[in-house]
């Protein structure tokens, strides 16, 4: 006895891309983080904002005080 193959008719999902973005430490579009990293610019920095003694450590990679101007400028 063959068995028939049952195909469905679904569609197959469809993403499009419509463009890329990043706000970062380093740069606040792909161009600007690009060319920091391209520099070889270091965004790492001591915590300072809080105490950080009962962390491991005391290192990290934060956004200046101007984060949210910069943002809602946007």
């Amino acid at each position: 006895m063959q068995r028939e193959k049952v195909t469905q008719n679904i569609a197959e999902p469809s993403v499009v891309i419509v463009g890329m973005g990043a706000y970062t430490p380093l740069g606040h579009n792909c161009e600007e983080i690009k060319q920091a990293l391209l520099e070889g610019v270091d965004s790492i920095t001591k915590l300072t904002a809080f105490d950080v003694s009962r962390f491991i450590g005391d290192l990290a990679s934060t956004f200046n005080d101007d984060f949210s101007a910069d943002i809602s400028e946007e």
